[in-house]
C-alpha cells in the first residue's frame, strides 16, 4: 500500500501540472522491511522498488558503500553511524550481506551518503529502521 505522504505528494504534483489523473497504486507493496515510503512500482522481472527521496541514518559505524548489490566489489566510501543517507530505490535481492549487528539481509537500498556526496548501495541492517 502507498504511504499517505507519497500519494500527497503525487497529488499535489498532478495539480500543480494542471492535469487530472487517478494515482495508481503499486501492484505489491514490499515486505516489511521496506516499507512506508519505499514500494514496488512494478515487482516483475526484478526491478527495484522506489523510495520517494527519503533519508535515515547509519546505525553503526564504518558502513561500506559499494558499488553494485549484486556484486559488491568496490567499496567507494565510508559511512559513519548518525550520518545521514539519501535513499533513492532498493532491491530486495541482493547479495546476502550479515552486518556487525548479527542481521543477515538480501536487501540493498541505492543513495547518496550526504556527508561525502557519494553514491552507492547499502544493506539495509546498516541502516536505523526504514528510510522515512
Amino acid at each position: 500500500m502507498m504511504s499517505p505522504r507519497i500519494a500527497a505528494r503525487l497529488l499535489v504534483a498532478v495539480a500543480s501540472l494542471g492535469g487530472v489523473a487517478a494515482l495508481a497504486v503499486p501492484a505489491s507493496a514490499a515486505p516489511a522491511a521496506a516499507t512506508g515510503s519505499c514500494f514496488f512500482y512494478d515487482n516483475q522481472n526484478n526491478q527495484p522498488g522506489a523510495c520517494a527521496d527519503e533519508t535515515t541514518n547509519y546505525s553503526q559505524g564504518d558502513v561500506g558503500i559499494w558499488n553494485d548489490p549484486n556484486n559488491p566489489t568496490a567499496r567507494l566510501a565510508t559511512g559513519t553511524a548518525g550520518q545521514v543517507f539519501k535513499t533513492f530505490d532498493y532491491v530486495p535481492t541482493g547479495q546476502s550481506t550479515t552486518c556487525t549487528n548479527g542481521a543477515t539481509t538480501t536487501y540493498w537500498y541505492h543513495g547518496t551518503d550526504l556527508a561525502s556526496g557519494q553514491t552507492g548501495w547499502v544493506p539495509d541492517c546498516y541502516l536505523n529502521g526504514e528510510p522515512s
